[in-house]
C-alpha cells in the first residue's frame, strides 16, 4: 500500500486495502470463547472437536489480529500521505476508516505497542495542513 502511495496511485492503494486486509466478516472469528476443553471436559470425543474448534478458533483469532495490525498502519500512512499532500478532506476520510476499526481491535485485545500507529507522523501531517488552511492555502475542505 505504502508503496502505491509513493507512486501516487492512491485509487489502487485503497483497492488492495480492502481486498487484502478488510475487516473479517462480523461472527468469523470468536475473540471471547473458551472451548470446554479448557474448562476440564472429560469426553475423548468431544475433546477431539473440541480441540479442532479451539485450534481453527486460534488460527483465525490470530490471523485476524495480523491484518487488523497492516490495515490499521496501511491507513495510518494513507492517512499521513494525505496530509503532507496537502488533501485535508482525504487524509481525514481514512481517519475515519481508522475510527471504524476500534470496536474490532478492542474484540482482538490488541494494545497499541502491538499495532504501532504513526500518530506523531499524523498529527504533524494533519497540523501542517491546518496551518496552511489558517494562512489561507485553501478554503475549509469537507
Amino acid at each position: 500500500v505504502r508503496g502505491l502511495l509513493r507512486c501516487r496511485y492512491t485509487e489502487e492503494a485503497w483497492e488492495v486495502l480492502e481486498d487484502e486486509l478488510s475487516l473479517p466478516l462480523e461472527g468469523w472469528v470468536d475473540f471471547s470463547s473458551v472451548s470446554k476443553h479448557d474448562m476440564g471436559d472429560a469426553s475423548t470425543k468431544s475433546t477431539n472437536e473440541e480441540d479442532l474448534l479451539h485450534e481453527e478458533n486460534t488460527r483465525r483469532q490470530l490471523e485476524v489480529r495480523d491484518r487488523l495490525i497492516h490495515r490499521a498502519r496501511s491507513i495510518a500512512s494513507i492517512a499521513s500521505r494525505h496530509f503532507y499532500e496537502d488533501e485535508p478532506g482525504a487524509g481525514m476520510n481514512a481517519m475515519k476508516k481508522l475510527n471504524e476499526m476500534g470496536k474490532i481491535v478492542n474484540e482482538a485485545g490488541l494494545t497499541s505497542e502491538e499495532i504501532g500507529m504513526p500518530w506523531e507522523r499524523i498529527v504533524k501531517g494533519a497540523a501542517m495542513c491546518e496551518s496552511k488552511r489558517r494562512s489561507g492555502k485553501w478554503e475549509d475542505e469537507n
